[in-house]
Parts: C-alpha cells; sequence; structure tokens
C-alpha cells in the first residue's frame, strides 16, 4: 500500500473534517490568485467556446490570471519561492523568438509563458497546511462542479443519453489534472480520493476524448508519487480491463473506426482508424519540418500553414509536438523539454525532503507532467492555460509556498533554541512564546486548582 500519512496530517484532516466545507472556505485565507484560477477555469470550461466582444471567454480567462499575477508579483518578490531559473532560459527563448519572428505572435508567446507568471504568484501566498486543506476542498468543489457541467453540456442530465461526439475536449483534459491531483492524495492514504478518482475520470468518457481517457487511465498506476510496485501492478490490470470493456463500446467504435467498428489490432491500420484529417496535416507539417529543423520558421508560424491546409477553419495542428517543431525548431522543443524535465526532478526532490499536505501537492505538480506530455501528441494543452496550465502551476506555486513558510518557520525555531540554550534567555519567536505562555497559564492554573483544595481539604 501507499506510504502512511503522518499523525499531526491526520489530525490537521480530522479537524477541518469537523467543520463544514462553508465554514472552512469562509475562514480561509487563500490568496487571491487561487481564486481568480479557480473562477476563470470553471468559466473557461463553462463558455470557453462563446464570444464576448469579439474575444472567446477562455481568451479572457487566461488573460485575468496573466493580469493579476503580473500585478501580485512586484509587491512580494521578498516572498516568491518559485524556481524562476528553471524556466528562465525558455522564456528568454521564447521572448527572443516573438520578437525575430515574421509572424503575429504576441498572444501566443503569452499564453505559453501565463501558467509559469501564475505559478510564481501563488507561490508568493501565505499559506500553510490549514490552507492547503482548504484549497483540496475547493479542488472537489470544483470537481463536482465539472461534471454536473459535462453532464449539462452533453445533455445527459437532459435527456439521459450521450452524443456520438461532443466539443468538451478541454473540459477532459482539465479532467486529467485533478486525476493526477487525486492519485497522489490517494497514494498517501486517503482512500477516498481514489473515489474522487474515479468521478473525475468519467468525464473524458463522457466528452469521448480518447486521448484524455488514456492519459486519466495511466495517471492512477504511473503517478510519481510514492506508492509500492505490487500495487501499481494491480491498478495497471484493473485499468486495463476497464479500458477494454470501454473499448468495444458503440460510442468509442463510432469515434475510433470510419467504418464504426474495429478491434485493438485496426488501431495501426490507416484505412479504417478516424483521425480527423490529423495525419494528413501532420505528414504536411514533417514535410515543412525538415526544410527547417534546427531554429524553426518562427514563434507562431504554424498558424499560417495550418489555415491554408484546413481552408480557414482551423488556426493550429492538434500535437503541440508539431507545432513546436515547425515553430521553434528542435532546439527550441527540446528546451521546453528538458525544462519539464528539470522542473519535475526539482519538485520530487523537494517532495522527498518536504511533509505532510506540503509532499501531497509536490508529488501532485510532478505527476501533472505526465498527462501533459502525453497529451501534447493529440491536442494543444499547452495553448489551453486556461483549461490546465493555469491551475496546474498554481498547484506547484503553492506546494513551493508552503514548503518555504514550514521551512522559515523551523528555522526560527532552531535558531531561538540556539540562543536560549547559550545564553540562557528566551529568544523564541512570537508564535513559540506565545504557545509556551499559553502552556505555562494552563499549568499554574492547574497547580492553583491543587493548592485550594489541599487548603480546603486542611
Amino acid at each position: 500500500m501507499a506510504e502512511e500519512v503522518p499523525d499531526d496530517v491526520l489530525e490537521e484532516v480530522e479537524e477541518v473534517g469537523t467543520l463544514s466545507w462553508k465554514d472552512a472556505l469562509r475562514h480561509s485565507k487563500l490568496s487571491i490568485i487561487v481564486w481568480m484560477v479557480f473562477i476563470t477555469t470553471f468559466f473557461a470550461c463553462a463558455f470557453g467556446g462563446a464570444s464576448l466582444l469579439m474575444f472567446s471567454v477562455a481568451g479572457y480567462a487566461w488573460i485575468l490570471c496573466f493580469a493579476f499575477s503580473a500585478m501580485i508579483i512586484p509587491a512580494n518578490l521578498d516572498r516568491m519561492s518559485f524556481p524562476i531559473s528553471v524556466w528562465m532560459p525558455w522564456g528568454l527563448f521564447i521572448i527572443l523568438s516573438g520578437y525575430m519572428s515574421d509572424y503575429t505572435n504576441l498572444q501566443r508567446s503569452a499564453m505559453l509563458l501565463c501558467p509559469v507568471i501564475v505559478g510564481m504568484a501563488a507561490s508568493t501566498a501565505r499559506i500553510d497546511e490549514e490552507q492547503l486543506i482548504n484549497f483540496e476542498i475547493l479542488v472537489r468543489i470544483f470537481s463536482i462542479s465539472l461534471l454536473v457541467l459535462a453532464g449539462l453540456l452533453t445533455g445527459l442530465l437532459l435527456t439521459g443519453q450521450l452524443p456520438g461526439t461532443t466539443a468538451l475536449a478541454p473540459q477532459a483534459i482539465t479532467a486529467t489534472l485533478l486525476a493526477s491531483f487525486f492519485v497522489s492524495g490517494y497514494s498517501f492514504g486517503r482512500v477516498r480520493d481514489l473515489l474522487w478518482w474515479g468521478a473525475i475520470a468519467t468525464l473524458p468518457v463522457l466528452a469521448l476524448t480518447r486521448m484524455a481517457i488514456f492519459v486519466t487511465g495511466l495517471s492512477l498506476p504511473f503517478t510519481f508519487s510514492p506508492m509500492k510496485l505490487r500495487m501499481r501492478v494491480v491498478l495497471m490490470v484493473i485499468v486495463a480491463l476497464l479500458g477494454l470493456a470501454l473499448f468495444y463500446t458503440s460510442r468509442v467504435q463510432g469515434k475510433m473506426f470510419m467504418t464504426g467498428e474495429g478491434t485493438l489490432k485496426d488501431i495501426g491500420d490507416e484505412g479504417t482508424l478516424a483521425t480527423s484529417g490529423r495525419r494528413y496535416m501532420a505528414e504536411i507539417l514533417l514535410l515543412e519540418i525538415a526544410n527547417k529543423p534546427w531554429w524553426g520558421h518562427g514563434a507562431n508560424a504554424s498558424e499560417e500553414l495550418i489555415l491554408k491546409l484546413s481552408e480557414g477553419q482551423l488556426t493550429h495542428p492538434h500535437n503541440d509536438w508539431l507545432r513546436f517543431l515547425y515553430d521553434y525548431g528542435v532546439v527550441g522543443t527540446m528546451l521546453f523539454l528538458l525544462t519539464m524535465i528539470l522542473q519535475v526532478r526539482h519538485l520530487l526532490k523537494k517532495a522527498r525532503h518536504s511533509e505532510g499536505e506540503i509532499r501531497t501537492f509536490f508529488f501532485a505538480g510532478a505527476s501533472s507532467f505526465l498527462p501533459f506530455v502525453l497529451m501534447m501528441f493529440t491536442d494543444n494543452i499547452v495553448l489551453y492555460a486556461a483549461f490546465y496550465g493555469n491551475l496546474q502551476f498554481t498547484i506547484i506555486g503553492l506546494a513551493y509556498g508552503a514548503e518555504k513558510r514550514a521551512r522559515l518557520e523551523k528555522i526560527s525555531y532552531e535558531e531561538d533554541e540556539f540562543y536560549e540554550n547559550r545564553y540562557r534567555r528566551t529568544t523564541r519567536s512570537l508564535t513559540y512564546r506565545e504557545d509556551e505562555r499559553l502552556e505555562d497559564d494552563a499549568t499554574t492554573s492547574v497547580s492553583n486548582e491543587a493548592d485550594t483544595q489541599d487548603s480546603g481539604d486542611h
């Protein structure tokens, strides 16, 4: 089974559990950027395809997060704990490439950097274990809202039937992030999080997004969170059996094959597999990539090509890896991949030296890059900052912020202990001195009651 959760964390969870979620959120002190990310992500999922003043709602969603984060960071630079050095080379490359490109790319370039800016802002939050637990409550409320929303948009709650196709790919991608988050909680002994994973895993099925279904299933046995090999194998077998049963349902068969039915062997057959024109675009892109393989054609150059290939219906290919190779070449694509690897490595290193909910958040942040990398092969998750990246880096930023606060409190306490032992004087920090004063008052009160009782007996 998963590693045991420390007793102090279980006590905190039980203490919060005695309160209603309304009271917990009412008294929470979560940063404004946290609320902004949840609200904008929900509105992007609910009205992402709608337009307002010539721009999509999803566009406003990521711009608002970007703007709020840009205002928060300068005022809280001393509290920021995000590993800027990991993302600095990638950020400079995007800015330089955008400046040198012959194509309009300001919006696309800003979208690539938006989640990182949000993570930097989130890391400045004054957050502790209790606030992390309140954030988990928000994640659960958001998950329920997303499932209800999917039921309404697919017509399931109104007609009781599911359509053969949907336009809920972005919402399904959001579900893959939430699934990774719940798996991390389950790996540390919270069995109920496995039920939450199962609930959110139904959203890609409702949306009938093939890659999202596959990625969500992999998030359970292939999480970066600590889990015994035996348990991973058991979970892998269960997920494989469920996936096989789902594969032979009429909805999936109709989406997978042009003939409406097929077997696992037919997946590799180009003549029967339904790719919605993606294979044709991929072939053209590969030929063009070969012309300028190293540095690419320029930031956002792929938009012009895809507009021509799709006769104005699409603005980007359904493959972020090919888009990166076309726009930024092998150099830019490998830099982005290396940056993600370094970020995951840094998160796992922090996780191994952390405790409680902080450790869970670090592992959740690291695990979130697995669905991210896989979804890049069949969709544009990099451009879905309002659906995935902003919430992903909020989790990462909060983990860094909570870890920094816990580390500073520990250092302060150890320094106070040192000076107190050396100079025989109390130099404890205000928090610890207040705790000790309360303990001393309680001890004195008990002692006085005992003396009064003795005097009465005498």
